[in-house]
């Protein structure tokens, strides 16, 4: 089990909406006849990577955050620790201005900056993912947090140590629950933390904020944390960054500890071992030990009774289909995958911001300048 959490940013500056033309054929003909009305749309940010990447910086070192994993700008590496320097934000946000001219800088899709933090109740795993360009409606910078229990860490190849530890957190359902309930606490109060740095350096028109518990089950028992496999196109903590198989090894185990020690399970996330979604509980769970849903030694199923939704996409999908389970819709609509759901009364460049002011520049049209 660990925790997940996620601020949405929408910063106050000037965007620049422009339409983007259709590839397949009968979309290319509805905007024809409909003049670009039904054509989808995209944002242009107007912030420089310097200037937002030095916000961050400033919001994040607020925040008592100054280990910097990985800095990319669109895909490319200006710095990655692979040796677990601590206190080398400073550092890495300087080389990354000292090497980015004016141009590069104005140029860019995405940037990724990943860091890391830790303190008395969790190893932190934070990526901020910038989007200059993104589809219309969409936030363009995300903030995402993994929180993993640093109290069971394991170290010098000492991964039976992660049982041990583990088994006064399983001892009872009060003392389960009671955990959980002390630690979502703490994840929440540093969220709010961090929240309060980005909206003091970033002037911001909306955050959006979720979280949730995310539990692993794996699809067979993983029985060393040498064992974890990465996943790079997923949550921060499977990517398979420095030292943290060490931190996550214990979550590949919460599954089988909860089957064994049966313990009731619900308002929670269950997802594989590579992060993807395979089923959510809500508040009507299930008893771990009743049924093989968390049970690394059997087929996973889903629990009957439960109150649950399936997801697409995880290691799953064969077991949940052949059972006969209702698998949720992820996909979009007929009216949606034809004329983009966008809003059709922009027609040119317009400002997301009630107050651009000079720093528009020429770029953003109905800010009069």
């Amino acid at each position: 089990m660990y925790f997940s959490g996620e601020l949405s940013v929408d910063p106050s500056e000037c965007t620049t909406i422009v339409h983007v033309k259709p590839e397949k054929a009968f979309r290319k003909f509805l905007h024809f006849v409909t003049i670009g009305a039904v054509s989808d749309k995209e944002e242009y940010e107007t912030f420089t990577a310097v200037s937002i990447l030095q916000q961050f910086n400033r919001a994040l070192r607020g925040a008592g955050i100054t280990n910097i994993v990985r800095l990319a700008k669109d895909d490319f590496d200006f710095y990655f620790d692979a040796d677990g320097k601590k206190d080398d934000l400073k550092e890495a946000m300087e080389k990354f201005e000292f090497e980015t001219d004016d141009m590069d800088s104005e140029v860019f899709n995405e940037l990724l900056l990943v860091v890391e933090h830790e303190d008395e109740a969790f190893k932190y795993y934070i990526d901020v993912k910038i989007d200059r360009v993104h589809k219309k409606g969409e936030f363009p910078i995300s903030v995402r947090v993994n929180a993993l229990n640093n109290e069971f860490s394991v170290a010098d190849g000492k991964d039976s140590s992660a049982n041990n530890k583990l088994k006064k957190v399983f001892k009872t359902q009060n003392t389960y629950d009671e955990f959980l309930a002390s630690k979502q606490v703490m994840f929440e109060e540093f969220l709010n933390k961090l929240e309060l740095e980005i909206k003091r350096f970033i002037i911001t028109d909306t955050i959006n904020r979720k979280s949730d518990k995310k539990l692993i089950r794996p699809k067979t028992a993983v029985n060393s944390s040498k064992s974890i496999k990465h996943h790079h196109d997923s949550e921060p903590v499977f990517y398979g960054y420095y030292g943290c198989d060490t931190y996550l090894y214990h979550t590949m185990l919460w599954s089988d500890m909860c089957y064994s020690h049966n313990i009731y399970c619900n308002d929670i996330s269950i997802i594989d071992e590579g992060g993807a979604d395979i089923m959510s509980v809500g508040d009507e769970g299930f008893n771990a030990g009743e049924h093989d849903t968390l049970n690394t030694s059997e087929e996973f199923e889903v629990p009957a009774g439960a109150d649950t939704s399936v997801s697409e996409g995880s290691q799953f999908d064969d077991a949940i289909q052949a059972s006969d389970s209702s698998v949720s819709d992820s996909g979009s609509s007929w009216t949606d995958s034809f004329f983009g759901g966008g809003d059709s009364s922009d027609s040119g460049s317009s400002c997301s911001s009630s107050s651009c002011g000079s720093s528009c520049g020429s770029s953003c049209s109905s800010c009069g300048s």
